[in-house]
């Protein structure tokens, strides 16, 4: 019998996702701002070098963001227009096919970006 699960958690679950990708778009906003920064106070080809790469980095990552609000905002429509249609409480359903897909993209990017968040403060540390 194929696992089931409570259509509300599934679907919170997808808004507290779409919510921390949200912070990570706003922590990019931040980490640019500091890299122009860095930019203007540092010349040297060592480091327009290293700014460079860590702006691609974080380009590559918005557009993971984006790509996995993306998904998940389908999803989570989904799961609203099943919870209406249906409107009985504790609901539950099979979980769907591409959960396992969007939760192992997210995490693992979670993952990566977490790794670039340091890499990030460790290059600005130095910078300063």
């Amino acid at each position: 019998m194929p696992q089931e699960i409570a259509i509300k958690s599934l679907h919170l679950e997808y808004r507290l996702w779409i919510a921390e990708l949200n912070f990570d778009i706003n922590l990019i906003r931040i980490f640019n701002d500091r890299l122009l920064e860095i930019g203007e106070e540092n010349k040297s080809a060592e480091t327009k070098k290293k700014l460079e790469d860590l702006e691609k980095k974080f380009g590559i990552s918005r557009d993971t963001i984006d790509s996995l609000r993306h998904r998940m905002h389908l999803e989570k429509m989904n799961l609203a227009a099943i919870a209406r249609e249906n409107a009985k409480p504790g609901l539950k359903i099979s979980i769907p096919e591409n959960y396992a897909y969007i939760r192992n993209d997210f995490f693992e990017f979670r993952i990566s970006f977490n790794d670039l968040k340091s890499e990030f403060l460790r290059f600005e540390s130095h910078a300063s």
